[in-house]
């Protein structure tokens, strides 16, 4: 049985591959079970933490902009913190827009009818959008958290529209230990990195020791944008792709694609 198990796993596409991820800790059991579908390992190197704003000049300021304005949620995170800021408020939201289908899934989840998400699932697609060329004075509420989808607010009332700002929740620091380094040190080749946010690899890149940014610099990067990709190859990583989305399946699907393309190496990394 346990041999029949191990031939199942050695037959997926990225059988062998480690691959590190550097979300909050919550989002790692959904990343490892996405990561077994394809037969890689998950490495964990969180870049930061969340958590929720409950100040009640937050709540207050956030309750007025939605009823005035058609909320912009820069992350599954952002409506999870509005529906335990203000519960069952989203329900009675008639639109909002997202930023990526899993942000767009959370909002149907809670009620919102009309979703508008962009292709490909970053910023720049959801800037895409017709309906986001001119604002005419059109009210939008970004909704996230401090130094996020930077791009976004300026934009956006750069085209016309009033820009309000609630930030529901905060990316927190997280020390890595050694038992981080340690499991860096261990990983087995190939490797690659999930990257999603640039305020996460700039906050694993400041602790890393010279050793262990080498280490990362040999991964194969995995960026959700271009913004993050040319980030990524600014500190040093020779091997960017890019990645149709955030979302960690996407991620692996361009990996894949990658692996696909190109002849592994007797040592089996590419």
């Amino acid at each position: 049985m346990h041999r029949n198990h191990d031939t199942v796993l050695d037959a997926l596409p990225l059988s062998g591959w480690t691959v590190i991820n550097l979300r909050a800790s919550a989002a790692q059991a959904s990343i490892r079970t996405t990561l077994k579908r394809y037969g890689a390992r998950s490495l964990a190197l969180p870049g930061f933490r969340l958590q929720v704003n409950t100040d009640a000049d937050v709540i207050a300021h956030l309750g007025k902009a939605l009823a005035t304005g058609t909320g912009l949620f820069v992350s599954p995170m952002a409506v999870r913190a509005v529906e335990r800021l203000l519960p069952g408020a989203l329900a009675a939201q008639p639109s909002a827009l997202a930023v990526g289908a899993a942000t767009a899934m959370a909002l149907r989840a809670v009620g919102v009818a009309h979703v508008a998400v962009g292709q490909p699932e970053t910023s720049e697609g959801l800037l895409a959008l017709p309906r986001l060329q001119h604002g005419n004075h059109q009210t939008l509420v970004l909704i996230g958290a401090p130094n996020g989808r930077g791009v976004l607010g300026p934009t956006l009332r750069d085209r016309g529209f009033a820009v309000t700002e609630c930030e529901v929740y905060a990316r927190l620091p997280v020390r890595l230990d050694r038992r981080h380094w340690r499991a860096l040190e261990a990983a087995t080749s190939p490797l690659a990195v999930m990257l999603s946010s640039e305020q996460a690899l700039s906050a694993v890149w400041a602790q890393a020791a010279e050793p262990y940014r080498r280490r990362l610099q040999t991964c194969v990067a995995l960026a959700s944008s271009p913004r993050l990709a040319a980030y990524a190859r600014s500190l040093g990583f020779d091997r960017v792709l890019q990645a149709a989305g955030t979302r960690p399946e996407q991620h692996m699907q361009c990996l894949h694609t990658w692996v696909q393309q190109n002849v592994l190496i007797s040592n089996g990394a590419p």
